[in-house]
């Protein structure tokens, strides 16, 4: 009896404090992040694939201040680069919409044949709802796993 009393307590006080490890984002942006675009692209040697890069310029002398890792930008996750230049840094993502050129099933009675198949790209459940024209960046701050919402990331690939 003792034990089923220590366990509903402990159940009771410890169980809640798991509550704090959900992932908040944070209301704004770093200061740092500048606005945010994306652009198209269709490769030159299989012209059936596709897909967009996301930049995120940085305006931020000390690039010591925020590391962003990755975003999760219309149903897709990707990792985020790092690209240094003379105006500053910018942080993109590539991300692939469309690979037609090689999209034959192999169907066989075969196993290791089947193995040949590529994996579809299959978009992400989350819990935020995000438009077109918004992402979510985790990013670190003073060794931390940080998350920010931007918006309003413009389409510059017919300006």
């Amino acid at each position: 009896m003792k034990v089923a009393i220590f366990s509903v307590l402990f159940i009771i006080f410890f169980a809640p404090s798991k509550c704090s490890e959900t992932h908040k984002i944070d209301r704004n942006p770093p200061e740092t992040v500048g606005e945010a675009y994306v652009e198209s692209w269709v490769s030159n040697e299989h012209p059936d694939a596709s897909g967009f890069i996301l930049s995120i310029p940085i305006n931020s002398k000390d690039l010591n201040e925020i590391a962003l890792d990755s975003v999760l930008f219309r149903n897709q996750y990707a990792k985020l680069s790092k690209e240094s230049h003379v105006s500053g840094v910018t942080y993109k993502a590539h991300f692939i919409t469309s690979h037609n050129g090689d999209n034959d099933i192999i169907l066989s009675s075969d196993p290791m044949e089947e193995m040949k198949n590529k994996t579809p790209i299959l978009p992400i459940k989350h819990a935020v709802e995000l438009k077109a024209t918004e992402a979510i960046v985790s990013y670190l701050f003073k060794g931390k796993t940080r998350y920010f919402k931007i918006g309003n990331i413009t389409d510059q690939t017919f300006q």
